[in-house]
């Protein structure tokens, strides 16, 4: 038999943290968003990482630039033990789209209408008035997003823009006033 010493290690009992990312996020392509996570409340260190496991930043809070789904990670460890949790947030992409701009506002001959397309193929924007009766309609495509409408012919009032996508569903509306 060889002699040997025998330690006995009493670690103590740690209160638990809960890593914190957030709430999902839906947002459009190419937007700028801002991952946060929940202080623990004591000294630690906040990694988030891709969905390939590649480090993002190192930081309790940054920005990323969205240009497809993912989801990020969130890892938290305290400095005082290395105890550690994990997080996730979900980024997804709005399946049509917003109106990015409208100008001028109120409107007396021309309006511009900018949009943002997430991978629409089918989109177009309408012009009601506040009772849904029709003025205009316009197709979009990916490529062209910026539409103009000559509104002289218009009673003055308050007009509805719609953003229509996938047969018929209104993706983000916006009003405007004719002078």
């Amino acid at each position: 038999m060889i002699g040997g010493e025998l330690y006995h290690i009493i670690k103590p009992l740690r209160n638990p943290f809960y890593a914190d990312a957030g709430s999902d996020m839906r947002v459009d392509v190419g937007e700028t968003v801002t991952l946060q996570a929940k202080n623990i409340g004591e000294e630690a260190i906040y990694r988030w990482y891709d969905q390939n496991g590649e480090l993002i930043c190192d930081e309790q809070e940054c920005e990323i630039e969205v240009n497809r789904e993912q989801t990020c990670k969130l890892e938290v460890t305290a400095l005082a033990d290395g105890y550690k949790d994990y997080d996730k947030v979900n980024i997804s992409i709005n399946p049509c789209g917003k109106i990015k701009s409208m100008f001028p506002n109120p409107v007396s001959d021309n309006l511009t209408i900018d949009c943002i397309l997430n991978n629409a193929s089918d989109a177009s924007i309408q012009i009601t008035d506040y009772f849904g009766l029709l003025y205009a309609e316009h197709a979009l495509s990916p490529d062209a997003t910026v539409v103009s409408f000559n509104t002289d012919g218009y009673p003055v009032g308050t007009y509805v823009v719609k953003l229509i996508c996938g047969g018929g569903a209104v993706a983000d509306m916006k009003t405007f006033v004719k002078k």
